[in-house]
């Protein structure tokens, strides 16, 4: 007898857990913006520690510089060899529905093909789609990935001829 109420006391326990993550998640999570900008950092820290991996979560299936759309093997392997450094100055994204947009300054730092390169690009728009996560892998949660970038187009790799 005093087994069964372990099991059940362990089990409730466990829902308790889960119903305690899911109001915590869904009602007192953290903003849209906040997400946004989570979801930028943690892109970032990651290119820098040239974690191909974690700039790939950060990314949409269907990301593109510009027009272009390069694979994940592509980004994984410019990311894993080059580490670069990108800072971007103005974290405020504009959140509309599911679409949020961050226009900044960025600083690209990057050893690319033989040569450093350390570019200020005045206008770079970074364009965000909501997404559906979950925690603990069964809580809904939500989730900002990077879906497209816009640089000046003679700064990106095809823009240059030159191919990552």
């Amino acid at each position: 007898m005093k087994a069964l109420y372990l099991r059940l006391g362990i089990i409730g326990a466990i829902l308790v857990a889960f119903l305690v993550k899911f109001i915590a998640v869904t009602f007192f999570g953290p903003s849209d913006e906040a997400l946004v900008k989570q979801a930028l950092d943690r892109a970032i820290v990651a290119s820098r520690e040239g974690r191909p991996g974690g700039v790939l979560e950060s990314l949409t299936n269907k990301f593109k510089l510009n027009s272009d759309q390069p694979g994940g093997a592509q980004i994984a392997n410019f990311i894993k060899e080059n580490h670069p450094e990108v800072t971007v100055e103005n974290y405020n994204p504009v959140i509309s529905g599911d679409t949020a947009r961050i226009t900044s300054p960025v600083r690209v730092k990057v050893s690319f093909l033989g040569h450093d390169i350390d570019q200020r690009v005045d206008s770079v728009s970074m364009v965000f789609k909501r997404d559906d996560g979950h925690v603990w892998l069964v809580i809904p949660a939500k989730d900002w990935k990077l879906e497209q970038v816009f640089v000046p187009e003679s700064l990106t790799p095809s823009g240059n001829d030159v191919h990552y």
